[in-house]
């Protein structure tokens, strides 16, 4: 319980904080002919800017999609950690020393289990974000959804998604651990700072997210299309549309993004759930 709730309070203090990179993200993976942003420009970060500071965007649609990521975000974040502290108790709990390879299927399963459960609130805050649809409430987002395109459509793109999350968490779980290791032998005494745990999070996002950033841009693609659009649609409309290169839309949007919210999860986690702890 004290993690799942460490976890949900430093889910949604990233979210406060980091919801216009997601929408701009997002602005950079639509599909070019519905994209206002992306239809007569370069496509990149500073024309996004130009399009607020001339009018086109509002600057507080930046913050577009905030409600479905707090309803998203908040128990997701607490699954996450509240899992990985299940599996790491039950894979290490009796004085087995940790593995690389044991953080990392940690991480895999974590995600996959959060990533799966959230799925309707992730189809939801992408199509917030995007601006094509207008939900006037998250319910009425997913009672929508659920009546035209059934089932299916709240679970759409869940296989690119978990192809996504799965591998991020598991190198970032990997990497995260392995570089607190060697700060636990200069900080021996005492509780890590928190710019070191940051910064632990900062550089062990930055390589999980460039490795994963495909699966991201498929997964919008098929979040935002209302028809059945599987997988392989999805590549090959990507493909044809921006070619190779599309398959690294919004990347690095998305790895400033990452890092961020990786290093600001899991440095609020650690700190709030020593402070619970202590309670």
């Amino acid at each position: 319980m004290r993690e799942f709730l460490a976890g949900s309070l430093s889910g949604s203090c990233t979210v406060l904080l980091l919801q216009p990179l997601d929408t701009i993200k997002t602005y950079r993976q639509l599909p070019v002919s519905n994209n206002i942003v992306t239809r007569n420009s370069n496509r990149n970060v500073r024309s996004i800017l130009h399009s607020i500071t001339r009018g086109e965007i509002h600057v507080s649609s930046l913050w577009r999609g905030t409600m479905p990521s707090l309803f998203r975000t908040a128990p997701g974040t607490g699954i996450y950690f509240t899992t990985i502290d299940i599996f790491r108790g039950l894979r290490y709990g009796k004085n087995i020393p940790e593995s690389r390879l044991g953080n990392l299927m940690i991480g895999v399963c974590a995600r996959g289990v959060s990533s799966a459960t959230m799925m309707p609130l992730t189809i939801v805050k992408t199509r917030f974000e995007s601006g094509w649809f207008k939900y006037k409430s998250v319910y009425q987002a997913l009672t929508t959804i659920f009546r035209q395109e059934g089932i299916s459509g709240m679970f759409s793109g869940g296989v690119a998604t978990v192809m996504r999350d799965a591998p991020y968490s598991g190198l970032f779980l990997l990497l995260y651990f392995e570089l607190k290791q060697h700060a636990d032998k200069k900080w021996t005494d005492t509780e890590l700072p928190f710019i070191v745990t940051f910064g632990c999070g900062l550089i062990s996002g930055f390589f999980a997210s460039m490795l994963t950033h495909p699966f991201d841009v498929i997964k919008t693609r098929m979040q935002v299309n209302t028809s059945r659009f599987s997988l392989r649609q999805a590549v090959l409309d990507i493909l044809k549309e921006r070619g190779a290169r599309g398959m690294m839309a919004g990347l690095t949007v998305r790895v400033c993004r990452k890092m961020l919210v990786s290093a600001f999860n899991w440095a609020f986690y650690e700190r709030i759930l020593h402070r619970i702890k202590n309670v």
